[in-house]
């Protein structure tokens, strides 16, 4: 195998994991969040869908410009850009009929504008004088696009956690640029034999390009369904539970500790109660030894040597 052939089908087809990764990160962000006032929340999801899009255009780029004539370190140094609009260029070269509107197009330009600038503003001072532009864009993009009027006065903020309409389009946006771009990938990959496409199922790259799926419904699904499984059937190693004395949480808190099972941030929230109540356990270790048993693939081994 020549070095261009493991260049594209072994090295970029790590990368079109890890743009898949950052896309879900993303994804993830804008799941999670309940409103649109946090600065630091808007960051991490645009910095995501930036990083993500950013390396999936280049993997674009490569396998439709690059051959083996080519100067490799000018052709290398034309890839060090952030600027999405200018790599989408590139690729339209081949692929003019990219199916991108203009919501798709003022997307890439914010996320370009973004990752170049925007990004850096808070390292200068002159940023106590003016709005964090970063999510004025982003509001500015989702009250032109998606028809919604976003309120930031705290505490009459726009609550978006309940709005799935809006959640689900901005991941319908994102769905088609991430499978537009995949699409070529493969259909480049395919004209010179290679498998730079080819992703494993299981991982959050999958999510994105294999099942194209772009919210996370199926996943509040899941959790809700395993936790009932658990609940009405006696499963091997989890009969433990019935013996186990529940720790005082706050029955009209029962919604608030259901959601923390697929948003970490809750989680961090309910952290103090729990710590509370292993304070008033005094030794927990016992409580632990069991707790930490459940979900364990290993408990049955490590019991099976301790008895050796």
């Amino acid at each position: 195998m020549n070095n261009e052939y493991i260049w594209k089908n072994f090295k970029l087809g790590k990368e079109l994991d890890i743009s898949g990764r950052f896309i879900y990160n993303g994804l993830k962000c804008l799941d999670t969040m309940e409103t649109l006032y946090y600065e630091e929340e808007i960051f991490e999801m645009l910095y995501n869908f930036s990083v993500g899009f950013e390396r999936l255009l280049k993997i674009c780029v490569i396998l439709i410009e690059y051959n083996k004539n080519q100067n490799d370190a000018e052709f290398e140094k034309s890839l060090i850009t952030h600027n999405h609009l200018d790599l989408l260029k590139r690729v339209r070269k081949q692929y003019s009929s990219l199916p991108f509107s203009k919501i798709h197009n003022d997307f890439l330009q914010m996320l370009s504008k973004f990752y170049k600038s925007t990004r850096y503003e808070r390292y200068s001072i002159s940023s106590v004088s003016y709005k964090n532009q970063d999510r004025e864009q982003f509001i500015s993009y989702i009250e032109k696009y998606y028809s919604i009027k976003i309120d930031n006065k705290f505490p009459f903020v726009t609550y978006i956690d309940d709005n799935k309409k809006l959640k689900k389009s901005i991941g319908k946006m994102i769905g088609k640029i991430s499978s537009s771009l995949y699409d070529i990938i493969r259909e480049e990959s395919s004209k010179s034999q290679l498998y730079t496409y080819k992703i494993r199922y299981d991982t959050k790259a999958a999510k994105i390009f294999i099942h194209q799926e772009y919210n996370f419904e199926k996943e509040h699904i899941l959790t809700k369904e395993l936790l009932i499984f658990f609940i009405k059937n006696n499963i091997e190693n989890f009969d433990i539970i019935k013996d186990i004395n529940s720790l005082p949480f706050d029955p009209a808190l029962a919604n608030n500790y259901l959601k923390s099972f697929d948003n970490d941030e809750k989680k961090l929230n309910i952290f103090g109660e729990l710590e509370t109540y292993y304070e008033e356990l005094g030794n927990a270790k016992d409580r632990l030894d069991i707790i930490n048993i459940l979900g364990d693939y290993h408990s049955n081994d490590n019991c099976e040597e301790d008895e050796v």
